[in-house]
């Protein structure tokens, strides 16, 4: 027999076929796989449950405009992806799992605080010297459990924040996620509306400065202009004014001057050139005496028909000629005297007008320089007064959007349980693997079994073997054929 031949030999006494220990021994593997089979599910059974919840909440990165004209704005991808997993940290933050571990009450939930109602963990707890945890915050033990609880992520590709939580009662998780979806969305208008509050407080602390810094300014812009006389009407500065409406009386006296001259140099000297004077021709009084004097003259020819020069009829008519004319003229000086008068004052009012024109355009160029300095403190009051408006518009936003809630937050899927739990397994499950695990075991077992077996037969075998190795061959033919 060759020795390849041998080794097969042995390789059957060691791994026996499957199937004969099956036949063998069937009614022993069944018995371990059902005995496995009941511990699987009794260990099972005495650990505790856990139920899984979940929600989905979509983060729009873009807050809502509501003073501007687009509703949600545009907005980077890589900053949105920042903002809302920043909304994830925050979802599972000390501050909101604090708000919910008071809200669901879980200082006093056995789950949470470190004492179990679990029999096994009871007894082992007697069993056990306690360790001495006085000094352990009860919310801080049921923070640390919760936070152990919870998952919160953003789901890839998306604004979704997914948030879970497992505990070993199924309405209990669903509260507690309902809890922490609740203290998230009452965070988000919290916040916001304290931000309007600081931002108003903050502002209405520096309008108080702004609206000093533009009162100072006004003030001193009124005493700048009151100091070099730049009061002005209407924009323009008074000594601008004043200097335009002098001017202008100034431009009217000296027309006026010139037609006072023309006049008082063409009154005639002699009472024949009457006619050349306009005032004469206007004059009622002229008139009636240049009646008068046609009247005599009439008369003295008629008396020259008549009489002799000499005649004292004629004599009469002469003199009455002569004291007509001697009015006439009396008159023409008259006219001449206010024509003169009326010229030396108006005169006098050009000199007037001419030396207060003069002394303004001296203030008025003192005026200019010093506009170079009120126009820098009008720049600086209008910088102030831009700023102040400005603030005074935001602190009414502030006021407006005080009761507004512009996070564009929205809960797309409402916080539910699971209709199964997630652990332990089913126990239809736990039973396929507890009876598996006891197959594969008890074929393990029988094989050792097997394999042992084989070693004392063949140590026997080998015992009385002949010293002789080609009868050591013979033999192992003889029973291994």
């Amino acid at each position: 027999m060759s020795q390849n031949n041998l080794d097969s030999g042995k390789l059957h006494y060691i791994f026996p076929d499957i199937f004969t220990i099956w036949q063998q021994n069937k009614y022993w593997i069944l018995l371990i796989a059902l005995l496995f089979t009941v511990l699987v599910v009794g260990i099972a059974s005495l650990l505790p449950p856990k139920y899984k919840a979940s929600t989905q909440i979509y983060v729009d990165p873009r807050d809502l405009q509501t003073l501007g004209k687009q509703v949600t704005p545009g907005l980077k991808s890589n900053i949105g992806t920042t903002l809302v997993e920043t909304q994830a940290l925050i979802l599972e933050s000390d501050n909101l799992l604090r708000q919910v571990i008071a809200k669901a009450g879980l200082v006093d939930d056995p789950e949470f605080n470190r004492t179990s109602s679990n029999p096994i963990k009871i007894a082992l707890s007697r069993l056990m010297p306690a360790k001495k945890n006085d000094n352990i915050d009860p919310v801080s033990i049921a923070l640390a459990k919760l936070k152990n609880a919870i998952d919160v992520h953003r789901i890839d590709r998306s604004y979704v924040l997914q948030a879970s939580i497992k505990t070993r009662d199924r309405q209990k998780s669903k509260k507690i996620l309902q809890a922490l979806v609740n203290s998230f969305l009452a965070y988000q208008t919290s916040s916001r509306t304290n931000v309007s509050k600081r931002l108003k407080n903050e502002l209405s602390t520096g309008t108080s400065g702004l609206r000093n810094t533009v009162e100072s300014l006004e003030q001193k812009i009124e005493a700048y202009k009151e100091k070099y006389n730049l009061s002005g009407i209407r924009g323009q500065i008074i000594s601008e004014r004043q200097l335009s409406d002098i001017n202008a009386q100034l431009v009217r006296t000296r027309v006026s001057n010139a037609r006072l001259k023309a006049r008082l140099d063409a009154i005639p000297k002699k009472a024949s050139d009457i006619d050349k004077l306009p005032e004469a021709l206007s004059s009622h009084t002229i008139r009636a005496l240049r009646i008068s004097l046609a009247t005599a003259a009439n008369q003295k020819a008629r008396y020259a028909l008549r009489y002799f020069p000499g005649h004292p009829t004629m004599r009469a008519a002469l003199e009455k000629e002569r004291d007509i004319k001697k009015q006439i003229s009396k008159e023409i000086s008259r006219i001449r005297g206010g024509i003169a008068i009326e010229y030396k004052r108006s005169k006098k009012n050009e000199i007037l007008l001419a030396g207060q024109l003069k002394s303004l355009q001296k203030r008025f160029n003192r005026a200019n320089k010093a506009q170079i300095g009120l126009r820098e403190l009008e720049r600086k009051l209008a910088v102030s007064q831009k700023a102040y408006q400005s603030t005074i518009s935001r602190i009414t936003e502030a006021n407006g959007l005080a009761g507004i809630n512009t996070a564009n937050i929205q809960v797309i899927s409402a916080p539910h349980a699971a209709l199964n739990r997630i652990f332990p397994p089913s126990r239809f499950l736990l039973s396929i693997i507890g009876f598996l695990l006891g197959l594969v075991i008890a074929f393990v077992l029988l094989h050792l079994r097997y394999h042992t077996l084989f070693a004392a037969r063949q140590s026997a075998e080998i015992s009385r073997f002949p010293a002789d190795y080609s009868d050591q061959k013979a033999y192992l033919k003889r029973i291994n054929p």
